[in-house]
């Protein structure tokens, strides 16, 4: 089993989780979900969620641009440059998107960058749902060949999500990945560095905690 198979199934954990938190019924009790702050963690493989004592900040940042195709808006990091959008249409509506991404690079580091995507319609018509959130965070970590150090169920702004740190061993990079159900829509949010450094950067703590759905 290769370390990417073992890091699917450990999150399978946390989907579970997830699935919980969001479809459980009036008489029954969710598991805790952490709220995601503004407060760093002491120790930088474990979520910043579940150390975070500031209550969430419920206003857009002042400095977050929108990228209206998507419905979101986001504050990209000081370094990030080139930012680049994906847009897929619906099919049956050219006037409606279903998928929206943007990506940006860091500034000197082309292997390192920032990510927001948005699927907005499901090719059924059906609503997203906590199964296909986990399974685009899975697929991610398929794709790049990751190891989750850590991972833990996410609540903020009223979505619900999971938060999973990530290495990348043969780039010598490390993933920090966030994915939310928001009213039906996934929002998947990724950045990769070459070091752990990046969970004392305030920049990237600053652009997880602004991006956000708009309506």
């Amino acid at each position: 089993m290769t370390a990417a198979e073992i890091s699917v199934r450990v999150l399978s954990v946390v989907l579970l989780l997830l699935v919980a938190g969001c479809g459980g019924g009036a008489d029954e009790e969710a598991p805790p979900v952490a709220d995601a702050g503004g407060t760093e963690a002491a120790d930088p493989w474990v979520p910043v969620s579940e150390t975070a004592g500031a209550p969430v900040t419920e206003f857009a940042d002042a400095e977050a641009v929108t990228l209206p195709q998507g419905h979101f808006r986001v504050r990209w990091p000081a370094n990030c440059v080139d930012v680049r959008t994906n847009l897929r249409r619906n099919e049956t509506d050219p006037e409606r998107y279903d998928v929206v991404s943007a990506t940006g690079l860091v500034d000197g580091d082309s292997g390192c960058g920032f990510t927001v995507w948005a699927w907005l319609n499901e090719p059924d018509g059906a609503a997203s749902t906590p199964e296909l959130v986990m399974s685009r965070v899975s697929a991610l970590i398929e794709e790049r060949r990751l190891t989750i150090v850590n991972q833990s169920p996410v609540r903020r702004l009223g979505m619900e999500g999971v938060v999973a740190y990530c290495r990348q061993e043969d780039q010598g990079l490390v993933f920090w990945i966030e994915a939310y159900l928001s009213r039906g829509r996934t929002l998947l949010v990724a950045a990769w560095e070459r070091g752990d450094y990046m969970f004392e950067d305030p920049e990237i703590l600053r652009f997880f905690r602004s991006v956000e759905f708009i309506d």
